[in-house]
Protein backbone atom coordinates (compact mmCIF):
# COMPACT_ATOMS: atom_id res chain seq x y z
CA UNK A 1 0.00 0.00 0.00
CA UNK A 2 0.74 3.63 -0.69
CA UNK A 3 2.46 5.91 2.55
CA UNK A 4 0.15 8.50 3.80
CA UNK A 5 -0.31 12.17 5.63
CA UNK A 6 -3.78 12.34 6.93
CA UNK A 7 -4.67 15.80 7.92
CA UNK A 8 -6.99 16.05 10.90
CA UNK A 9 -9.32 18.55 13.15
CA UNK A 10 -9.25 15.58 15.18
CA UNK A 11 -13.06 15.19 16.54
CA UNK A 12 -15.18 12.22 17.33
CA UNK A 13 -15.48 10.64 13.91
CA UNK A 14 -11.82 11.88 13.33
CA UNK A 15 -10.58 9.60 16.39
CA UNK A 16 -12.86 6.94 15.36
CA UNK A 17 -10.99 7.07 11.70
CA UNK A 18 -7.85 7.31 12.90
CA UNK A 19 -7.97 4.51 15.49
CA UNK A 20 -9.38 2.17 11.84
CA UNK A 21 -6.44 3.87 9.90
CA UNK A 22 -3.83 2.85 12.68
CA UNK A 23 -5.53 -0.78 13.41
CA UNK A 24 -5.11 -1.52 9.42
CA UNK A 25 -2.21 -3.71 8.40
CA UNK A 26 0.08 -2.69 5.80
CA UNK A 27 -1.58 0.57 5.95
CA UNK A 28 1.40 3.20 6.21
CA UNK A 29 0.62 6.34 8.32
CA UNK A 30 3.75 8.32 8.40
CA UNK A 31 2.45 11.60 8.97
CA UNK A 32 -0.83 12.98 11.26
CA UNK A 33 -0.94 17.38 10.35
CA UNK A 34 -3.20 18.90 12.88
CA UNK A 35 -5.72 21.57 11.44
CA UNK A 36 -8.62 24.05 13.34
CA UNK A 37 -11.69 22.09 12.47
CA UNK A 38 -13.39 20.60 14.99
CA UNK A 39 -12.19 22.77 17.64
CA UNK A 40 -9.23 25.17 18.27
CA UNK A 41 -5.76 23.76 17.08
CA UNK A 42 -4.35 23.19 20.63
CA UNK A 43 -7.45 20.70 21.16
CA UNK A 44 -6.27 18.86 18.14
CA UNK A 45 -2.84 18.35 19.04
CA UNK A 46 -3.48 17.33 22.43
CA UNK A 47 -6.14 14.98 20.80
CA UNK A 48 -4.40 13.48 18.18
CA UNK A 49 -1.34 13.01 20.98
CA UNK A 50 -3.73 10.72 23.21
CA UNK A 51 -4.98 8.91 19.74
CA UNK A 52 -1.97 7.47 18.94
CA UNK A 53 -0.93 6.93 22.92
CA UNK A 54 -3.99 4.72 22.70
CA UNK A 55 -3.25 2.80 19.62
CA UNK A 56 0.49 2.59 20.70
CA UNK A 57 1.74 4.57 17.44
CA UNK A 58 3.47 7.76 19.55
CA UNK A 59 6.18 7.10 16.56
CA UNK A 60 4.41 8.76 14.05
CA UNK A 61 4.75 12.58 14.18
CA UNK A 62 2.64 15.21 14.44
CA UNK A 63 2.99 18.82 12.57
CA UNK A 64 0.87 21.06 13.86
CA UNK A 65 -0.94 23.19 11.74
CA UNK A 66 -3.28 26.11 10.58
CA UNK A 67 -5.51 27.46 13.82
CA UNK A 68 -7.42 29.51 11.58
CA UNK A 69 -8.93 29.60 7.87
CA UNK A 70 -7.41 31.63 5.00
CA UNK A 71 -9.20 34.47 5.06
CA UNK A 72 -12.16 33.96 7.85
CA UNK A 73 -12.99 33.71 11.59
CA UNK A 74 -12.92 30.24 13.01
CA UNK A 75 -15.87 27.86 12.90
CA UNK A 76 -15.86 25.27 15.30
CA UNK A 77 -18.16 22.22 15.97
CA UNK A 78 -18.78 22.18 19.79
CA UNK A 79 -22.43 21.32 19.43
CA UNK A 80 -21.42 17.84 18.35
CA UNK A 81 -18.09 16.86 19.11
CA UNK A 82 -17.85 18.97 22.50
CA UNK A 83 -15.37 21.83 23.71
CA UNK A 84 -12.41 20.23 23.22
CA UNK A 85 -13.69 18.08 20.22
CA UNK A 86 -13.82 14.47 21.73
CA UNK A 87 -17.05 15.00 23.60
CA UNK A 88 -15.21 16.79 26.74
CA UNK A 89 -13.00 13.77 27.08
CA UNK A 90 -10.35 16.19 28.62
CA UNK A 91 -13.08 16.67 31.79
CA UNK A 92 -13.40 12.99 32.41
CA UNK A 93 -9.36 12.20 31.62
CA UNK A 94 -6.06 14.07 33.25
CA UNK A 95 -4.68 15.22 30.01
CA UNK A 96 -0.69 14.45 29.77
CA UNK A 97 1.65 16.78 29.00
CA UNK A 98 2.37 16.15 25.50
CA UNK A 99 6.19 17.58 24.02
CA UNK A 100 5.86 18.78 20.57
CA UNK A 101 8.43 17.37 18.91
CA UNK A 102 8.04 18.68 15.98
CA UNK A 103 8.90 22.39 15.02
CA UNK A 104 8.30 21.94 10.87
CA UNK A 105 4.96 23.32 10.44
CA UNK A 106 1.98 21.17 9.03
CA UNK A 107 2.32 22.73 5.09
CA UNK A 108 5.80 22.80 5.33
CA UNK A 109 6.00 19.07 6.21
CA UNK A 110 3.70 18.55 3.55
CA UNK A 111 5.36 20.22 1.14
CA UNK A 112 8.56 18.36 1.68
CA UNK A 113 7.17 14.57 2.02
CA UNK A 114 5.30 15.08 -1.27
CA UNK A 115 9.03 15.53 -2.54
CA UNK A 116 10.71 12.38 -0.51
CA UNK A 117 8.12 10.07 -1.23
CA UNK A 118 6.85 8.95 -4.82
CA UNK A 119 4.42 6.85 -3.64
CA UNK A 120 2.82 9.15 -1.33
CA UNK A 121 -1.15 10.00 -0.56
CA UNK A 122 -3.03 12.47 1.23
CA UNK A 123 -5.98 11.67 3.01
CA UNK A 124 -7.80 15.33 4.58
CA UNK A 125 -10.61 14.68 7.17
CA UNK A 126 -11.01 18.70 8.42
CA UNK A 127 -10.76 21.73 6.58
CA UNK A 128 -8.31 22.15 4.23
CA UNK A 129 -6.69 25.09 4.94
CA UNK A 130 -2.99 22.78 5.34
CA UNK A 131 -3.28 21.55 2.02
CA UNK A 132 -4.25 24.94 0.47
CA UNK A 133 -1.48 26.47 2.11
CA UNK A 134 1.20 24.17 0.96
CA UNK A 135 -0.51 24.38 -2.87
CA UNK A 136 0.53 27.93 -2.21
CA UNK A 137 3.66 27.12 -1.11
CA UNK A 138 4.49 24.76 -4.33
CA UNK A 139 1.99 24.66 -6.63
CA UNK A 140 3.39 21.43 -8.17
CA UNK A 141 3.36 19.48 -5.25
CA UNK A 142 2.26 15.78 -6.22
CA UNK A 143 0.37 13.06 -4.39
CA UNK A 144 -0.09 9.32 -5.62
CA UNK A 145 -4.34 10.28 -4.86
CA UNK A 146 -5.83 12.86 -2.68
CA UNK A 147 -9.00 11.80 -0.62
CA UNK A 148 -11.00 14.43 1.50
CA UNK A 149 -13.81 14.14 3.67
CA UNK A 150 -16.04 17.16 2.58
CA UNK A 151 -18.26 19.01 0.55
CA UNK A 152 -21.28 17.81 -1.18
CA UNK A 153 -22.74 16.22 -4.32
CA UNK A 154 -26.32 17.75 -4.29
CA UNK A 155 -26.90 20.47 -2.25
CA UNK A 156 -27.24 18.92 1.04
CA UNK A 157 -25.79 20.47 4.09
CA UNK A 158 -25.05 20.03 7.72
CA UNK A 159 -23.86 23.14 9.38
CA UNK A 160 -26.32 24.90 6.67
CA UNK A 161 -28.86 24.46 4.36
CA UNK A 162 -26.55 23.68 1.71
CA UNK A 163 -23.10 23.70 2.88
CA UNK A 164 -20.90 20.59 4.55
CA UNK A 165 -18.81 21.61 7.45
CA UNK A 166 -15.27 21.07 6.19
CA UNK A 167 -15.87 23.28 3.45
CA UNK A 168 -17.93 25.59 5.08
CA UNK A 169 -15.33 26.14 8.02
CA UNK A 170 -13.04 27.46 4.81
CA UNK A 171 -14.12 27.89 1.80
CA UNK A 172 -12.09 29.28 0.18
CA UNK A 173 -8.87 26.93 1.11
CA UNK A 174 -11.31 24.06 -0.77
CA UNK A 175 -11.72 26.27 -3.34
CA UNK A 176 -7.69 26.41 -3.63
CA UNK A 177 -7.55 22.69 -4.00
CA UNK A 178 -10.12 22.18 -5.95
CA UNK A 179 -8.47 24.91 -8.52
CA UNK A 180 -5.05 24.52 -8.18
CA UNK A 181 -5.06 20.43 -7.80
CA UNK A 182 -5.50 18.62 -10.64
CA UNK A 183 -8.12 15.82 -9.43
CA UNK A 184 -9.52 15.23 -5.63
CA UNK A 185 -11.94 12.03 -4.48
CA UNK A 186 -14.23 14.25 -2.37
CA UNK A 187 -16.05 11.66 0.44
CA UNK A 188 -19.67 13.69 0.61
CA UNK A 189 -21.58 14.70 3.42
CA UNK A 190 -24.43 12.95 1.38
CA UNK A 191 -22.60 9.92 1.14
CA UNK A 192 -21.61 9.63 4.99
CA UNK A 193 -25.05 10.15 6.15
CA UNK A 194 -26.57 7.17 4.04
CA UNK A 195 -28.54 5.07 6.39
CA UNK A 196 -26.89 1.90 6.05
CA UNK A 197 -23.70 3.97 7.34
CA UNK A 198 -24.96 5.68 10.45
CA UNK A 199 -24.76 3.85 13.99
CA UNK A 200 -26.97 3.67 16.92
CA UNK A 201 -26.29 2.29 20.48
CA UNK A 202 -27.36 -1.53 19.17
CA UNK A 203 -24.70 -0.78 16.32
CA UNK A 204 -22.11 0.35 18.52
CA UNK A 205 -22.30 -2.01 21.34
CA UNK A 206 -20.24 -4.06 17.83
CA UNK A 207 -17.74 -1.76 17.92
CA UNK A 208 -16.66 -1.35 21.58
CA UNK A 209 -13.84 -4.08 23.58
CA UNK A 210 -12.34 -4.76 26.57
CA UNK A 211 -9.13 -3.35 24.69
CA UNK A 212 -7.48 0.16 24.81
CA UNK A 213 -8.48 1.30 21.81
CA UNK A 214 -12.30 0.03 22.10
CA UNK A 215 -12.65 1.51 25.52
CA UNK A 216 -11.36 4.70 24.21
CA UNK A 217 -13.93 4.32 21.41
CA UNK A 218 -16.45 3.55 23.84
CA UNK A 219 -15.94 7.17 25.92
CA UNK A 220 -15.89 9.13 22.85
CA UNK A 221 -18.85 7.47 20.78
CA UNK A 222 -21.55 7.29 24.10
CA UNK A 223 -21.08 10.63 24.56
CA UNK A 224 -22.27 11.11 21.21
CA UNK A 225 -25.47 8.59 21.69
CA UNK A 226 -26.45 10.67 24.71
CA UNK A 227 -27.06 13.30 22.41
CA UNK A 228 -28.58 11.87 19.43
CA UNK A 229 -30.28 8.51 18.55
CA UNK A 230 -28.58 7.99 15.35
CA UNK A 231 -25.39 9.51 13.92
CA UNK A 232 -22.40 9.14 11.27
CA UNK A 233 -18.97 8.45 11.19
CA UNK A 234 -17.98 10.16 8.49
CA UNK A 235 -14.10 10.69 8.51
CA UNK A 236 -14.61 6.90 9.18
CA UNK A 237 -15.74 6.19 5.83
CA UNK A 238 -13.17 8.69 4.16
CA UNK A 239 -10.46 6.50 5.97
CA UNK A 240 -11.89 3.25 4.93
CA UNK A 241 -11.93 4.25 1.04
CA UNK A 242 -8.26 5.38 1.46
CA UNK A 243 -7.67 1.78 3.17
CA UNK A 244 -9.60 0.10 0.39
CA UNK A 245 -11.00 1.38 -2.46
CA UNK A 246 -12.86 -1.85 -4.08
CA UNK A 247 -15.52 -0.91 -1.10
CA UNK A 248 -16.71 1.86 -3.63
CA UNK A 249 -19.47 0.83 -5.38
CA UNK A 250 -20.82 4.30 -7.41
CA UNK A 251 -19.06 7.37 -8.38
CA UNK A 252 -19.24 10.21 -10.92
CA UNK A 253 -15.95 12.34 -11.99
CA UNK A 254 -17.24 15.78 -13.02
CA UNK A 255 -16.13 19.47 -12.98
CA UNK A 256 -16.77 21.55 -9.83
CA UNK A 257 -15.91 24.17 -7.83
CA UNK A 258 -16.93 25.78 -4.32
CA UNK A 259 -19.03 28.58 -3.75
CA UNK A 260 -17.36 31.40 -1.73
CA UNK A 261 -19.65 34.03 -1.86
CA UNK A 262 -20.88 35.04 1.43
CA UNK A 263 -24.46 33.95 2.69
CA UNK A 264 -26.25 31.01 2.32
CA UNK A 265 -24.60 29.26 -0.59
CA UNK A 266 -20.40 29.97 0.93
CA UNK A 267 -18.64 26.25 1.16
CA UNK A 268 -21.29 24.65 -0.85
CA UNK A 269 -19.94 22.20 -3.88
CA UNK A 270 -21.03 23.00 -7.12
CA UNK A 271 -20.79 20.15 -9.16
CA UNK A 272 -21.27 20.98 -13.23
CA UNK A 273 -23.35 18.18 -14.72
CA UNK A 274 -24.22 19.66 -17.78
CA UNK A 275 -21.93 18.32 -20.54
CA UNK A 276 -23.70 20.05 -23.06
CA UNK A 277 -23.24 23.90 -21.06
CA UNK A 278 -19.83 23.00 -19.28
CA UNK A 279 -18.18 19.79 -21.27
CA UNK A 280 -14.94 21.80 -21.77
CA UNK A 281 -14.17 22.08 -17.71
CA UNK A 282 -11.47 20.02 -16.70
CA UNK A 283 -12.72 17.07 -14.67
CA UNK A 284 -11.11 17.59 -11.25
CA UNK A 285 -13.93 15.85 -8.56
CA UNK A 286 -14.29 12.35 -8.29
CA UNK A 287 -17.72 11.82 -5.98
CA UNK A 288 -18.13 8.65 -4.53
CA UNK A 289 -22.08 7.67 -4.03
CA UNK A 290 -22.02 4.25 -2.67
CA UNK A 291 -19.99 2.19 -0.92
CA UNK A 292 -20.40 -1.38 0.77
CA UNK A 293 -21.72 -0.81 3.55
CA UNK A 294 -21.27 -4.15 5.34
CA UNK A 295 -17.77 -4.36 4.51
CA UNK A 296 -17.20 -1.26 5.85
CA UNK A 297 -18.96 -1.90 9.15
CA UNK A 298 -16.65 -5.15 9.19
CA UNK A 299 -13.84 -3.13 9.17
CA UNK A 300 -14.77 -0.60 11.77
CA UNK A 301 -15.52 -3.35 14.25
CA UNK A 302 -12.70 -4.75 13.73
CA UNK A 303 -10.32 -1.66 14.64
CA UNK A 304 -11.06 -1.85 18.21
CA UNK A 305 -10.16 -5.88 18.90
CA UNK A 306 -6.54 -6.12 18.87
Amino acid sequence: MAKWIVDTDAGIDDAQALILGLSTPGFDIIAITTVTGNTKEEDVFYNTSEILRVCDREDIPIYRGARSPILRNNVFASHFHGIDGLGEYWSRHERPSFPQRNLETASQAIVRLSKEHSDLSLLCLGPLTNFATALLIDPNIKFTQVIAMGGNSNCIGNITQLAEFNFYADPEAAQIVLKRYPFTTLVTWELTFMEELLFDKEKSELWYSDTKKGEFIRDITSWVLDRCEKTATCDSVAMAVAIDQTLIMEYEDQPGEVCIENGITSGMVIVYRNKQRYGDMAINIRLINKINAERFWEMMFQSTKG
